[in-house]
């Protein structure tokens, strides 16, 4: 798998788990939320849909964010069935919050645990979970019908992955502080799978 090479700074990830742009991921989850809640059930077409909001894992952020904001989920009053809305703050059925899993997604494997401790995150997730986010960017992205949707949009970066490709065009081609600000926008693209 191809990664994102030039000097890579914890300070960056930092940025990315704090309380400021976990708000704003949040406030981004709460619009994608509102706009689920209009459309309306999709099982039984029912047109109310109340908050019923839970608690999720949220590994990857600092002890002091954990928790603040539960995963946005509604419910239909008529039939029951659960509808989630995609969210930027979480990727799927992932414990570690999305940017993490973007993030160390992208960084060469010897320098994951020293940018991690730098960043002051605890444990960082272990080989064989890294080894499993790379086989879905390598394996299971790039044939989902989300990439076939977005991939034109992206410059054809010879041999690297869809994610690498995405990074590159949306945050700058190598990882560093001026990156950061793009995240948000990579995580944007992502939104069905939450």
């Amino acid at each position: 798998m191809s990664h994102i090479s030039g000097q890579v700074s914890s300070g960056c990830l930092t940025l990315l788990v704090s309380a400021k742009v976990w708000e704003v991921l949040f406030q981004f989850d709460e619009f994608l939320a509102e706009e689920t809640r209009l459309k309306g059930c999709s099982r039984c077409g029912g047109k109310s849909l109340h908050y019923s909001n839970y608690d999720r894992a949220d590994w990857g952020l600092p002890m002091a964010l954990r928790g603040l904001h539960p995963r946005l989920s509604l419910s239909c009053d008529d039939c029951g069935k659960r509808a989630r809305p995609p969210s930027v703050r979480y990727a799927g059925r992932r414990f570690y919050v999305a940017s993490v899993h973007v993030v160390f997604s992208l960084l060469l494997p010897g320098s994951i645990d020293r940018v991690w401790k730098r960043a002051g995150l605890g444990i960082s997730p272990g080989a064989s979970t890294r080894r499993r986010w790379n086989r879905w960017w390598r394996n299971v992205f790039p044939r989902t019908a989300r990439w076939r949707d977005i991939r034109r949009k992206f410059s054809n970066f010879a041999g690297e992955t869809p994610l690498v490709r995405m990074f590159k065009q949306v945050c700058g081609s190598d990882w560093g502080p001026a990156s950061a600000p793009g995240i948000p926008e990579l995580l944007m693209l992502f939104r069905p799978f939450g």
